[in-house]
């Protein structure tokens, strides 16, 4: 349900109106023929048989409405369970400098921890200085994975950085070439590949830095 505050007849009346309207024309007309067929016994002997075909659609119609809502309700709960990735982009300067896409996140309230963790790890396990705010766009649909078949939940967030990372006073060797193609207007993109039978590995890249409103 989109709308939290929405009762329970309201949830009726927007998901199952058709099925009432029918339901209500059903009645009526059972009840028109009910009062007439004292009258009519004797003259239509149809009557008796269009009251039985009635309380069958009726009964059919109650029986497709109890499935109709179980499966929404397995549906949901199919949907509620698909497995969920994130893809963290790390913003300095109105540029892209590190990425991470679709990585496994547990759970969306995670979002931020996790975030910090994957940057940090972007880094070469160099701390990060960043703004309090994170941009978080929670996904419409699931998604589908073409390599390993399989449907997730697509969060996406947006850290943005107040410096670049900071190395030590006595920094390594892959620390300063990761410091130089980052002041060179580089990115450093991460992005895990997912095989078919559960193995996960990453690639580890640097592209040209992009604004954050496209590649």
């Amino acid at each position: 349900m989109n709308n939290t505050n929405q009762t329970f007849f309201q949830f009726i009346l927007q998901k199952h109106k058709a099925y009432i309207l029918v339901a209500v024309l059903l009645s009526i007309l059972g009840l028109v023929v009910a009062t007439q067929s004292i009258q009519l016994y004797e003259k239509a002997v149809w009557v008796d048989p269009v009251i039985s075909m009635v309380t069958l659609l009726f009964a059919i119609f109650l029986w497709f409405s109890s499935v109709r809502i179980a499966f929404e309700m397995q549906n949901e709960k199919l949907l509620t369970s698909l497995p969920k990735r994130l893809t963290i982009k790390f913003l300095f300067e109105g540029k892209i400098v590190m990425e991470c896409r679709q990585a496994m996140l547990t759970d969306p309230s995670d979002i931020r921890a996790w975030g910090q963790q994957v940057g940090a790890q972007l880094a070469l396990g160099r701390k990060l200085n960043f703004f309090p705010l994170l941009n978080i766009l929670m996904p419409d649909s699931p998604e589908r994975d073409a390599v390993s078949q399989t449907s997730f939940w697509h969060y996406q967030a947006v850290i943005t950085l107040i410096n670049l990372p900071v190395s030590s006073n006595n920094p390594s060797a892959d620390e300063m070439q990761f410091d130089e193609n980052l002041n060179n207007g580089k990115c450093m993109l991460w992005i895990p590949q997912y095989a078919r039978n559960g193995g996960v590995s990453i690639e580890s890249k640097w592209i040209d830095s992009y604004p954050l409103t496209g590649e």
